[in-house]
């Protein structure tokens, strides 16, 4: 009986899972031959219900499930035209859910059935040129195929003069000024793609590049006259390559680069005078030739330039990139001025910086040249109130949303506003600790101060990876701040190895205050110990990487150091130096 009451079970069990799989094999007939046109219908549901629900999970799931039916209903077509309707549905998915990956493949695939589609051939194109232009260099050879091979099927098809608007894909172009003639895009991103290779030098073709960029800006400006970033990188090119004749022996290569530079930028305004980009582009270049004139002259040329800035301000004065110019020249200006025009000049300079910030507030760049600014006036003219002010403005700005991580081609900017606001954080706190003033003299604040640090170097080490030398320096500084000298030496030390290392053998050098401060901290760490000598080396690396700008009292700090060598003219050369830029101080006169 009860081996028969067994069967029996094992029998109903076994009819139960003879159902279950035809059933499963009858779901599996229908869906094969289901109308793709019918998942397709399924997709655009779960798409438009995903929209409107607010809930983030099951917005995710029905996302999920309209990309399931797209590859569903893609599967199931024969032919190609069909191929690329569901294709270019999955590119709009893609774009709505930022999945980045699946756009370019989707493109790859539709220039796979279809090389000479357009609209892909642009979506391309237009994402690594995003990329070159948000700091990846090492996309530019590509940015210059995908250029030529668009350019190739554009002329083809006789649509280098047709309008940008077929094009333009929302998501890529939003906020950023597009050339309205498809040519001009097109030669715009070659040019730029062969300049920007010449310009990094990794090539042996560099006067070929060179060559070839300033041919295909002529031709996007002679597509597109009003077009200001043509003007502006005909000037780059026509400087890069002036230095290149110059370094061959050329004299006078030079000299006529830059005038040819400035007649393109004063053309830019000529065919654009509206466009506030075009001012901003000639005298930012201005204001180079400026500082890089005879020092003798390099006040006055300021002092020129400081009333064209001026008659700009007042074209557009509610501008935010006006007004951000404004405040960089200002900045420049303040460099080369004496104690008492330096401060004004500062002061001006952040005054137009928080006028910029004030009229763009989504814009992490304003808010990091301010905070520059305003550390600098507190590290200078001793005016406290400014850090906190500047800290203020950093913490606020890491909510924008060009410094979240977020996918897209503009995301490696977007990273370095990022890092930026939280090394300037990071910078803010330790320093208050470890040279404290009144204010902080109590435990708590302290504290407080110490697990601000700590949050924004761990901020640092998610951008970074942990062997960055960035990342050491940040976390060395972090023991110092926590009395934890030998630990701190040892990463500090390693920090500054691996960034002196990458520095051209002989100055001058890019200014780079990290590095700056990473080598002024360690002279004062080894100030008053027997290594005088990388004391020495540590002023001088931090004096060439721009460590005045922010803390003038290093000039002196290197006359106390060289006077031990009995440097007595090289000392007072320093001292004459720092004097005339700053206030005779205590200090100064007892050397």
């Amino acid at each position: 009986m009860v081996r028969r009451r067994l069967n029996r079970k094992v029998a109903f069990l076994g009819s139960i899972v003879f159902i279950v799989l035809c059933l499963v094999f009858i779901l599996v007939v229908f869906q094969f031959n289901r109308d793709p046109q019918e998942f397709i219908k399924d997709a655009e549901i779960a798409k438009q219900t995903a929209r409107q629900t607010e809930d983030v999970q099951l917005k995710e799931q029905y996302y999920d499930i309209a990309k399931r039916k797209y590859l569903s209903a893609f599967s199931k077509v024969r032919t190609n035209p069909e191929r690329l309707e569901i294709l270019f549905k999955m590119v709009d998915l893609y774009l709505e859910v930022n999945d980045w990956p699946y756009v370019l493949e989707c493109w790859e695939e539709i220039l796979r059935i279809n090389p000479d589609n357009t609209k892909a051939h642009y979506g391309r194109l237009r994402y690594f040129y995003i990329l070159g232009q948000s700091g990846v260099a090492s996309i530019w050879p590509q940015v210059h195929k995908y250029a030529s091979d668009f350019l190739t099927i554009a002329q083809q098809e006789n649509i280098l003069n047709s309008n940008m608007t077929e094009w333009k894909i929302p998501l890529l172009d939003k906020d950023e000024t597009v050339s309205q003639s498809l040519g001009a895009f097109l030669y715009l991103a070659r040019g730029r793609a062969a300049f920007e290779q010449a310009n990094m030098g990794a090539v042996t073709n560099i006067d070929e590049l060179l060559s070839q960029s300033i041919e295909d800006f002529e031709k996007a400006k002679s597509l597109e006259a009003g077009n200001v970033e043509v003007y502006l990188n005909l000037a780059k090119a026509v400087i890069a390559q002036g230095e290149s004749e110059a370094l061959k022996g050329r004299e006078d290569a030079r000299n006529q680069a830059q005038e040819k530079a400035l007649e393109y930028l004063n053309e830019g305004i000529e065919n654009s005078s509206e466009n506030p980009k075009a001012y901003v582009n000639l005298y930012n270049f201005k204001l180079i030739l400026a500082r890089e004139s005879d020092p003798e002259l390099i006040e006055d040329n300021m002092h020129t330039l400081e009333a064209e800035y001026s008659i700009i301000k007042e074209k557009f004065p509610s501008n935010a990139e006006i007004l951000a110019a404004v405040s960089q020249f200002y900045s420049k200006y303040s460099q080369y001025s004496n104690y008492e025009l330096s401060r004004q000049s500062l002061d001006k300079a952040i005054k137009a910086g928080l006028e910029a910030l004030n009229l763009d507030q989504n814009k992490a760049i304003y808010a990091i040249n301010v905070t520059d600014l305003l550390y600098r006036r507190y590290s200078v003219f001793n005016n406290e109130p400014d850090l906190d002010k500047a800290i203020a403005i950093a913490t606020n700005a890491l909510s924008y949303p060009d410094a979240q991580d977020k996918p897209g081609p503009r995301n490696n900017k977007r990273i370095r506003n990022k890092f930026l606001l939280n090394s300037f954080l990071a910078n803010s706190y330790i320093e208050q600790i470890i040279n404290p003033s009144s204010k902080v003299a109590d435990s708590s604040k302290k504290d407080e101060l110490l697990k601000n640090a700590e949050s924004a170097v761990h901020e640092i080490e998610m951008i970074l990876a942990a062997e960055d030398p960035y990342v050491i320096k940040w976390k060395g500084m972090l023991d110092l701040a926590k009395g934890n000298k030998s630990e701190a030496i040892v990463k500090l030390n390693n920090a500054y190895e691996q960034l002196k290392s990458v520095l051209p053998a002989q100055p001058p050098w890019p200014m780079d205050l990290e590095f700056a401060q990473l080598s002024y901290t360690l002279a004062k760490i080894f100030k008053n110990t027997d290594e005088i000598g990388k004391v020495n080396e540590y002023l001088i690396n931090a004096h060439y990487s721009g460590i005045e700008e922010i803390k003038p009292q290093a000039r002196l700090d290197y006359v106390e150091t060289i006077l031990k060598f009995n440097r007595f003219s090289d000392a007072m050369q320093n001292i004459d130096a720092y004097e005339q830029y700053h206030n005779p101080d205590k200090k100064s006169q007892s050397k």
